[in-house]
Parts: structure tokens; sequence; C-alpha cells
């Protein structure tokens, strides 16, 4: 690889990760394509992948997550991703031996057996499932400016609760995407609550009250 191609990789895998973390995954999906185009290395493989998660595309995603797992069997954060993608399409036992490997490497790290648990608990991993499917949702009516579709969504959301951050946090951003402040707040609050050492939560909560602060 010429130091053009270098430099045009690099300039377009910084500008997929924007857009992935601002939740344009379309715009994502296509840049990092592009950039696999260039360079088919195990990073920019999970960055296709994880958009793919974002975009609801879970066997796709899989397929990618795969090939990097073959690589590099130990990297945890692939084998996490691999697992939520085997957990959204229902793979149970699968899913349970990947959150088996990862809680034997870190048997403290209580993220790994929170993760664990949920797969192993019938009941709760249907609910899982569902609310992740209903937020994928309510995201996509967002995108296609559909508000009163995506408040449905997000109203269905709250019948299949679980003491689980991360979809708090995805709930909680998507009221504030729609300017609900109070019910981002609402959500985003339980999610800090539930992990106080995530700062990205912490800073969409600190945007969302300081919102609120100015309606005042």
């Amino acid at each position: 690889m010429n130091f053009w191609q270098l430099w045009r990789k690099n300039r377009l895998r910084n500008k997929g990760q924007k857009y992935l973390v601002k939740g344009f995954y379309h715009k994502a999906f296509r840049i990092f394509q592009k950039v696999l185009l260039l360079d088919d290395a195990p990073e920019n493989i999970f960055n296709l992948a994880i958009t793919l998660m974002s975009l609801g595309n879970y066997p796709e995603a899989e397929n990618y997550l795969q090939k990097v797992y073959k690589k590099f069997p130990e990297n945890e954060l692939n084998i996490l991703s691999l697992a939520e993608c085997n957990l959204m399409q229902k793979k149970w036992e699968k899913a349970k031996k990947l959150y088996d490997k990862l809680q034997a490497v870190n048997p403290n790290k209580k993220f790994y057996l929170h993760y664990q648990e949920i797969a192993y608990d019938p009941a709760v991993r249907e609910k899982y499932v569902t609310l992740r499917l209903l937020i994928n949702q309510a995201d996509k009516a967002i995108q296609k400016k559909n508000k009163k579709s995506a408040l449905t969504f997000l109203e269905q959301c709250e019948e299949y609760l679980l003491s689980e951050p991360n979809l708090l946090h995805s709930i909680g951003v998507l009221y504030y995407q729609l300017k609900n402040y109070k019910k981002a707040r609402s959500f985003l609050a339980e999610a800090v609550k539930l992990d106080n050492s995530n700062s990205a939560y912490k800073k969409i909560l600190r945007k969302v009250i300081f919102k609120l602060d100015s309606e005042k």
C-alpha cells in the first residue's frame, strides 16, 4: 500500500467511526465497505461487522466476526460482539459458549458475568432480544424522520425493560434525539446509576440536563 492509499484508508476509517458514533449507520457502512476494499485487516472487518450489528443485520455481522475470530480467537471485544450476534439470532447454545469463554478468562469481570446470566435465563434473554429489536426499529424510524412510529416503538420498549445499562442508555439517547428530554433523563440517569464508571453515559446525561435547564 502506497502513501496515498494509506492516507485515504485512515481518512475513511476515521470518517466511518464518526458516523458510527453519531448513529449514521448506513453512511458508516458505506464508508467501511470502501475501507475494506483498501485493506482487509481484522480491525476493518470488525468495524464493518459492528456497523452491520447497528443496522440489525446480525447474520452478516456474524460472518465477518467469525473471520476475525478465526485469526484472533482470544480477542475479547470480538468474542463479546460475536456472542451478542448469536444472542440476537437466538442461537442460545453458541452464545452461552462464548460468554462462558469470556467469563473463564476474566472470572472477576462483572460485565461478562452479567451477559452470561442473560444468556442462561430463558425469560430474560427473550426480553433482551425483544427490547433490542424494538430499539433498532425505533432508531430506524428516527432516521426516516418518522417521529410517531419511533415513539410507538419506544413505548413498547417500556413493556420489556431490564436493568441493563446499555439498553437503557440506547433508549435514553433515542428520546434525546426526539427532544423528549424528560424521558431521556429518566432512562439515562438509570443507566448511569447501574454503570457509574461509563463516561459516555454521563456525557449524554449532562447534555440532557443542560437542555432541561435551558427550557426553564
